[in-house]
């Protein structure tokens, strides 16, 4: 029967006549879904942060000027009662282990490709060094503490070995043997890779959901249906070689044009500063979806 409960029904049926705004977090969800239910998270574990996201929410980017964001407010706001929304509030913020392992995978992909890009860190070929570990200048200590403030050198190095982005050689010579820091060796530290990529690609949505046209961030896709599974692979491929190539033109002009903290700007541009970029992904649907 085509109701029996043993037969799943399809994604567009499962959408298929609700709001707008459901079918938009259905399409948000689902694969995110997919992914804690695979690491053992429930639905109860994540309604928790849910409701702690919306609290925190409300309360820093819906203020009224002049006036006292009350627990009464917040729980209209998000649909909570007031003692849920007290207690939220009363709980504690990140904990330092956690907002540790953001710093460290941003500061060891800057290491990285700071170490590519820039010549004081070549040898006379213009090959990537091999660093001692300490040394005024041309180390990997002065390395991190260039590109990679607020973190040890250590702590960077730990990472950039177990990721398998350096070796460290008998004599205590740090050497790069991969020009791209990828963590994939970790299902932690990929997952909070993937999770910054994914937020700033939602905080750009978020602004151009609200600007005008001519101010909105680019957000464009290319797609097409019914390819054949040898052009896939060949898509894939060629796919990545063109975004690598772009990749690192990016990165060498947002490099020529920054700004280091504390280079003597005035006040005025340092508080302008900002971290811009471009992001790319890949994407391959079955046809259901």
């Amino acid at each position: 029967m085509s109701n029996s409960p043993d037969k799943p029904r399809t994604f567009k049926k499962l959408i298929a006549g609700l709001p707008v705004i459901d079918q938009v977090l259905y399409r948000i969800l689902r694969p995110l879904v997919k992914i804690l239910v695979v690491r053992g998270v429930t639905a109860q574990r994540a309604f928790e942060v849910l409701k702690r996201v919306y609290v925190e929410t409300v309360e820093v980017d819906c203020q009224i000027p002049g006036k006292r964001m009350s627990a009464s407010r917040i729980a209209i706001m998000t649909g909570l009662n007031r003692t849920e929304v007290a207690r939220i509030r009363s709980l504690d913020g990140i904990d330092d282990e956690s907002e540790a392992g953001w710093k460290t995978h941003n500061r060891a992909a800057a290491v990285v490709s700071a170490w590519v890009r820039d010549s004081q860190f070549h040898d006379a070929d213009g090959e990537w060094a091999d660093l001692p570990m300490e040394g005024e200048s041309k180390s990997f200590s002065a390395l991190v503490k260039m590109y990679a403030k607020g973190v040890t050198p250590y702590a960077v190095l730990d990472e950039l070995l177990r990721a398998g982005t350096v070796k460290q050689l008998r004599d205590g010579e740090v050497r790069l043997i991969d020009s791209v820091y990828s963590p994939h060796k970790n299902d932690e530290q990929l997952l909070i890779a993937i999770a910054k990529n994914i937020e700033l690609h939602l905080k750009s949505i978020e602004h151009n959901l609200g600007a005008p046209k001519e101010e909105r961030f680019l957000e464009q896709a290319v797609k097409y249906p019914s390819i054949p599974p040898q052009s896939t692979e060949e898509f894939k491929q060629y796919s990545r070689e063109k975004i690598m190539l772009l990749l690192r033109e990016f990165d060498e002009w947002l490099n020529e044009h920054r700004t280091s903290q504390g280079s003597g700007d005035d006040e005025i541009i340092a508080r302008r500063r900002a971290g811009v970029g471009v992001g790319f992904y890949y994407f391959d649907e079955h046809a259901e979806d």
